[in-house]
């Protein structure tokens, strides 16, 4: 489901979401509705916890705490409302190509995350063990070049550009071309092998990894894509975060199909409809 569509939605089905996110920490008109919301059929949330924050032994916690504070109720069927969006947030993954999943994570010490919510920080304080998500799409002249055991220069700079970033806390920081200061890269036997500088020009956001990966391919498709960067992010403060030095890994697997997140669009066609992103 795409959230940036149905917060936006003025019919029945968006007024039910948006009723749900006025009872959470949330606020839908700044266009910050992420969370995990167990609700009842009228619409009533029960419970609710930022995404970073949970883990699945958690989430089941919440589940049954949930189930056992339930009473039945009966709620009317809600229409299915209107999801057309100007910018057709609702796109498909390239034909012929592969989708591949993205995590980061802080090893070591988790960025101080800047909450304005005073109760927020009082709970959370510091976000430790939070994992960002994201998708890796390969278009389908890319995925033909990796079975012929050539990696792309145009999929390398995909990565660096729109993937070699912090998802944990900022999604829409991507690295502009002239700030790819080092990208020598080697792919050999399946093995691929970078060493990359990356850094706005006032220096104030700066990565520094080495990456390393190995993708298999039997002829037909590919069948292994696994890649990880392991680096040091420099950044300034920003809406989110305190301004530190922080180790940063990022790992890329081949997304297999089975679970939901391999359907949604990458971070950066998501929210802004970036036609570069495929380019």
């Amino acid at each position: 489901m795409n959230i940036d569509i149905r917060r936006q939605q003025n019919d029945a089905e968006g007024l039910f979401y948006r009723k749900i996110v006025e009872q959470s920490p949330r606020d839908i008109d700044k266009g910050i509705t992420q969370g995990i919301y167990i609700v009842t059929p009228d619409g009533r949330l029960l419970e609710f916890v930022l995404t970073q924050l949970t883990t699945p032994q958690k989430l089941i916690r919440m589940m049954k705490d949930s189930l056992r504070n339930y009473k039945r109720v009966r709620a009317a069927v809600i229409p299915e409302g209107n999801r057309f969006h100007q910018l057709n947030l609702n796109i498909e993954p390239p034909t012929g190509g592969i989708v591949v999943r993205v995590a980061s994570r802080y090893p070591e010490n988790a960025p101080h995350r800047l909450l304005k919510e005073i109760k927020w920080r009082e709970k959370f304080g510091m976000v430790k063990d939070s994992v960002g998500r994201d998708v890796l799409w390969v278009r389908a002249d890319e995925n033909r070049a990796l079975q012929r055991g050539q990696f792309p220069d145009s999929l390398m700079k995909r990565i660096v550009r729109y993937h070699l970033m912090d998802s944990v806390f900022s999604h829409d920081m991507k690295w502009k071309p002239e700030e790819i200061l080092k990208l020598d890269t080697t792919f050999e036997g399946g093995k691929l092998k970078a060493s990359i500088e990356l850094s706005t020009a006032n220096k104030v956001r700066r990565y520094s990894a080495e990456l390393i990966g190995y993708v298999k391919y039997d002829g037909r498709r590919v069948t292994r894509f696994d890649l990880v960067s392991k680096g040091v992010l420099h950044t300034g403060k920003t809406h989110s975060l305190a301004a530190g030095r922080y180790p940063l890994e990022i790992a890329f697997t081949l997304a297999t199909g089975d679970q939901v997140s391999d359907r949604i669009p990458p971070n950066f066609i998501r929210a802004r409809h970036n036609s570069e992103y495929l380019r």
